[in-house]
Parts: C-alpha cells; structure tokens; sequence
C-alpha cells in the first residue's frame, strides 16, 4: 500500500511503497505529503501494469552492465563478433562510465552523429547504436523483467550494455 511519511529531520516527506518482490521500497526528497503519496501511487500502478523499473537498477554504468549482458547472449560467432567490436570500439569510449539512467536519446544521437563525423559510415555508426539499443530490454534487462514500455534512452533506440569487454583508445 502507498504511504507518505515526514523524514525525522527537515521539511522533506517520503513516498513508501511495496515492490514487485514484496520488499518495501522508498525514494525521499518531496516537498509535501501529496506529492510523496502520489509518486508512491504512480510506482504502484507501474508494478500492476509490470512496466516497473527498479530505481536502483540504471545506477551501475554502462560497462558493469555490459560485464553482465554479453556473457549471457546466446548468438552466432560472428554476431558475437560484430557486437564486441562495436562495444569496445565505439559504445564503452563514450559511455562506459556513464550510469545507465544517464543516457539519453538526444546524447546517443549526438554519439551516432559524431561517430559518423569523425569518419566512420553511417551504417556503422546506425549498426553500433542498434548494438547499444538492444541490450536494455528482454530477460536479461536490468531489472530483470522482460520487454520493457518506456525507458528514458529508447527512442528511437535504447542501451546495449556488453560483457568483460574494455574501451579501445
């Protein structure tokens, strides 16, 4: 059930809620007791509708992520192959140390068009955004869930995280 309560110091209330495994989830730092309780609410919703993503699931950056996602992809060698090249070449230079929350459609449009300006093809810059894109939703999402509706960074593409994989210079 939602609830709202007062922090012990200060003026900030806290949205409390119970999450999709049944532990109690919080988030602080709201200004009033209805903008806590309906922030609760919302969260509430999104685990009926499982479009719930967990909070603390985008905090890890995108190379921790990516150490978790390859390993687990069941593919042929040569995609294999073609995703490792565009994770350590292209995606962990310039958002490996990002947290997942953090990216944003606009900056991996940008990425996308700086990867094509500093003279690699377009098809390679469109094939490593796809790579990007395809890692945050399915089984193996962050918050473990499966297909996700929404996610900050998903359109028209999302983030694909990789494995043990290290950034090229």
């Amino acid at each position: 059930m939602a609830e709202a309560e007062k922090r012990e110091r200060g003026k900030y209330w806290r949205a409390r809620w119970r999450g999709p495994h049944g532990r109690r989830e919080s988030q602080g730092g709201f200004a009033s007791r209805k903008e806590a309780l309906q922030y609760a609410k919302d969260q509430e919703a999104t685990i009926r509708f499982n479009t719930y993503i967990d909070p603390r699931a985008g905090r890890i950056t995108l190379t921790d992520w990516a150490n978790r996602w390859y390993p687990g992809l069941d593919l042929e060698l040569g995609t294999l192959s073609n995703y490792r090249y565009y994770i350590e070449v292209h995606i962990l230079p310039a958002f490996g140390d990002l947290p997942l929350t953090s990216l944003t459609t606009e900056s991996i449009a940008r990425w996308e068009k700086e990867t094509i300006a500093r003279g690699y093809t377009p098809k390679v810059a469109r094939e490593a955004r796809s790579t990007l894109s395809g890692g945050s939703s399915g089984p193996n999402a962050p918050n473990g869930s499966g297909p996700r509706r929404s996610r900050p960074c998903c359109s028209p593409n999302a983030v694909r995280p990789c494995p043990a994989l290290t950034p090229t210079s």
